[in-house]
């Protein structure tokens, strides 16, 4: 556990309140444990960014999260925006999981080679 947190990076989080800070991590780890079980990664890091807008009944934030997971000499991105932080940061962890075994079934041979028996 302390090596996988040594590894993640989260970047405007300090903002937040703490017990959001610590939703926001388990969600992580929970979605990490997942990510683990098909790659070593070398590290994860997610930055939020909030943005206010106003309303005619009052103003609420647009989170964003931007996702990068390095692995080797390899990087993933994904991103993504909206009103709740834990479902935003849950998609983000969820897209770059896609994208993890988008790239392995990418690298696997299409048609493994049959061999022919001779006669």
């Amino acid at each position: 556990m302390a090596d996988t947190k040594s590894r993640i990076s989260l970047l405007g989080f300090k903002n937040l309140d703490i017990s959001e800070v610590q939703r926001s991590e388990d969600i992580v780890l929970k979605k990490l444990a997942q990510l683990e079980r098909e790659i070593r990664y070398d590290i994860l890091r997610l930055q939020l960014k909030q943005h206010t807008h106003e309303h005619k009944h009052g103003s609420y934030f647009i989170h964003e999260i931007i996702g990068d997971l390095y692995f080797g000499s390899a990087r993933l991105h994904a991103s993504y925006s909206g009103k709740n932080l834990y479902q935003v940061l849950s998609r983000v962890m969820d897209k770059l999981l896609a994208e993890v075994l988008k790239k392995q079934k990418k690298t696997e041979p299409q048609h493994p080679i049959q061999k022919k028996a001779f006669r």
